[in-house]
């Protein structure tokens, strides 16, 4: 999101602001050296708190914001901060969103940047973490899904939730609708109206 990355893998969670910049020489000199990230293209960037105060911040809603790869330097480094103690490891399964406007032009794009091995490291700790699967759904959607499973209380939940849906994820630039229709996505009745977040 454009608020915060966030990410939970077997309990542990972690979470820092969702920004990411490609350093300049002064930056590398200053930065704290656990919030830079090398990627698998030896690419290197600073996220965080410091890709705010440091860097010339990468932070806009723009479709090409996979091939600027600034994606997945954040999931690498949300990656790295979820396997601090372990620097090899496999996840199933990575979940995250698009806007809906960008769900059905962006959404093989972005599975495919971010889908399988990655080797990268973070501050002076080299990662190779496998992505086995990569879902992404559109955004806002994931507040459904949280309530409808939470507490592992699936079936009362979803009884309580079932029927039609519209959820209204008001985000940074944007304000996305989501219908759901006991459960499955209905695109035909979602959308992203582009001007209208909080930041316009």
């Amino acid at each position: 999101g454009f608020g915060r990355c966030k990410g939970a893998l077997d309990g542990k969670t972690a979470e820092f602001p969702a920004f990411v910049a490609a350093p300049s020489a002064l930056d590398l000199g200053e930065v704290h050296t656990r919030n830079l990230l090398t990627d698998p293209d030896g690419h290197v960037w600073i996220y965080g708190e410091d890709a705010i105060l440091e860097g010339g911040m990468r932070f806009k809603l723009a479709p090409d914001k996979m091939r600027r790869g600034t994606e997945r330097a954040r999931m690498l480094a949300l990656l790295g901060e979820l396997f601090s103690d372990s620097p090899m490891g496999y996840v199933d399964r990575v979940v995250t969103g698009l806007p809906v406007a960008e769900l059905s032009p962006f959404k093989d794009d972005l599975i495919a940047l971010l889908k399988g091995p990655h080797k990268f490291s973070v501050g002076k700790r080299n990662y190779n973490i496998t992505v086995g699967d990569v879902r992404v759904i559109p955004q806002g959607a994931g507040a459904y899904y949280s309530l409808v499973m939470q507490d592992g209380k699936e079936a009362a939940s979803a009884k309580a939730y079932s029927g039609r849906s519209l959820i209204i994820d008001i985000g940074y630039r944007t304000v996305n609708l989501v219908t759901l229709d006991n459960g499955p996505y209905v695109p035909q009745y979602s959308a992203t109206l582009p001007k209208d977040g909080i930041h316009n």
